[in-house]
């Protein structure tokens, strides 16, 4: 099969998956980001054993921010891995990945961790800054100083309790990676 054959048949398969799970725009956009730099990760030898690698795929490398995808499309793009999986088969798709698509698509999408409702909250309190911010944004509006303060003084507090939380995280995914050695 040639290479714009296979092309094909894999803009084929995202285009229904897009479809199914009715993403919008912006959440679209970001799954073929997704799709894109898992391509390139497999392609030069990556094997997905987190939930977390799939997660980050859907931020682009240069990018200073990262993107959080929602259940919807995290569960898109498992469905995608899934369905091109003979395309990649010879660049490492293993068990571990099928566990990982697993464990996605038995996600709730009510369900939220600690972490994605830190994000939520700093997303919200960044909102509030900026609101009560003066176009440079590293002053407050006249009449809105004692607003300001506060907001600036929460995002620095839930920025700091998305770093613990981050480095639980981590500490937990290093000992359980000890205990698979």
């Amino acid at each position: 099969m040639s290479q714009d054959t296979v092309q094909q048949i894999i803009d084929k398969i995202l285009n229904k998956i897009i479809k199914s799970y009715n993403l919008n725009e912006k959440e679209t956009e970001e799954l073929k980001i997704a799709t894109s730099n898992y391509d390139y990760e497999i392609n030069d030898g990556a094997v997905i054993t987190r939930v977390e690698s799939i997660e980050m795929l859907f931020t682009e490398e240069d990018s200073e921010v990262r993107i959080y995808p929602t259940v919807s499309q995290l569960k898109a793009m498992a469905e995608y891995i899934r369905e091109t999986e003979q395309y990649y088969i010879f660049y490492g798709y293993e068990e571990f990945t099928e566990k990982v698509i697993d464990s996605i698509l038995a996600k709730d999408e009510n369900e939220i961790t600690k972490l994605e409702l830190l994000q939520e909250m700093k997303n919200t309190i960044k909102q509030k800054i900026e609101s009560y911010s003066e176009y440079s944004f590293g002053k407050a509006k006249a009449g809105f100083e004692s607003e300001w303060k506060k907001e600036n003084k929460k995002l620095i507090l839930v920025e700091e309790m998305i770093r613990e939380e981050k480095q639980k995280s981590k500490t937990k995914n290093d000992k359980t990676k000890g205990r698979e050695r």
